[in-house]
């Protein structure tokens, strides 16, 4: 799908590897199994699509591109230190084979690493767009912590903590690339729309995926964010809808959702409409993110940025 900048990843997953590499063996060690595990890379990919009329520095775009990897993979390390995952991307996590305290220790090493090419290579405006992207996310998952086994959040809720969580950094990319391709204020704002309609789809359909898919095909177990006490938009819409909603209600109050547990509080939700609903959303910001690609863009990225759309529609 990205084949108009795959030179340009190529170079962006070198200087990953490159990155992650220490003094310190170990480092690399820790971090290399995620990196093999390969991954969509999504965000790199997008900023690069955004740049690819620039004609400024290229060797810029892919430090700043690996960069926003870089935070992303650090995100994911934390947060499965948070959610006590076993599995990522169907190979063991960092916290699992390491430990909760060296995973944060790596984590905060990702980040680092992404300053410090930050530092050489990014523009202020990266440094300071980047920084708030990651206290977004930093918000998103506290709100998300303190969440837990509540099933009296609401719908607004959920919207404004994936925003933060996910749609948050893809914004941000998007964003970037077309400043770094000297864009006008305009097609910017377009892009920012753009990416966060991705974002806010791309949670969506991996909240729907988690209640759905195989362990194959999530690349985590199934119902893991339910069984946690993570209420993802299915789970809300039942508990809204459902005509067993009090029984759901007292089965995430509970907080030990396992077993015949939690296999009952998930076809409640299946059965309530909530996946369908779930699908429906996705659908609405698909739909804002194709209408927001600017007039100004190559047909060829154009066209790459629908099947995007397409894609995540699909999974």
């Amino acid at each position: 799908m990205f084949h108009l900048v795959e030179r340009e990843l190529h170079l962006v997953e070198r200087k990953l590897f490159e990155m992650i590499d220490s003094a310190m063996p170990v480092l690399g060690d820790m971090h290399r199994p995620l990196l093999l595990a390969g991954g969509k890379r999504l965000r790199p990919a997008l900023y690069l699509l955004c740049t690819y009329q620039g004609q400024q520095d290229k060797e810029r775009f892919i430090m700043t591109a690996a960069a926003i990897e870089l935070i992303h993979m650090a995100s994911l390390v934390h947060d499965d230190v948070i959610d006590a995952a076993d599995i990522r991307r169907n190979v063991a996590t960092t916290n699992a084979r390491w430990g909760n305290s060296a995973a944060v220790l790596g984590g905060d090493y990702l980040f680092s690493k992404a300053f410090s090419l930050l530092n050489s290579y990014g523009t202020t405006a990266a440094i300071q767009i980047l920084t708030h992207s990651i206290c977004y996310m930093s918000e998103g998952e506290i709100a998300q912590l303190i969440s837990r086994f509540n099933p009296g959040q609401t719908e607004a809720d959920y919207f404004i903590r994936i925003e933060k969580k996910t749609a948050g950094l893809i914004a941000a990319a998007t964003v970037l690339g077309a400043m770094d391709s000297g864009m006008d204020e305009t097609d910017v704002e377009s892009l920012r729309q753009y990416g966060y309609s991705i974002g806010m789809a791309f949670q969506l359909a991996d909240d729907l995926m988690d209640m759905t898919a195989s362990v194959q095909t999530a690349g985590k177990p199934v119902g893991s964010d339910f069984k946690q006490g993570i209420l993802t938009l299915p789970a809300m819409y039942a508990l809204q809808h459902s005509p067993q909603q009090e029984k759901l209600r007292k089965i995430i109050l509970s907080r030990h959702i396992s077993g015949n547990t939690l296999q009952t509080g998930m076809d409640i939700i299946v059965q309530s409409g909530g996946m369908q609903y779930t699908q429906q959303r996705i659908d609405f910001y698909l739909q804002q993110a194709c209408s927001n690609i600017p007039s100004c863009m190559a047909p060829e990225i154009r066209l790459i940025f629908i099947r995007i759309c397409d894609q995540i529609r699909k999974s």
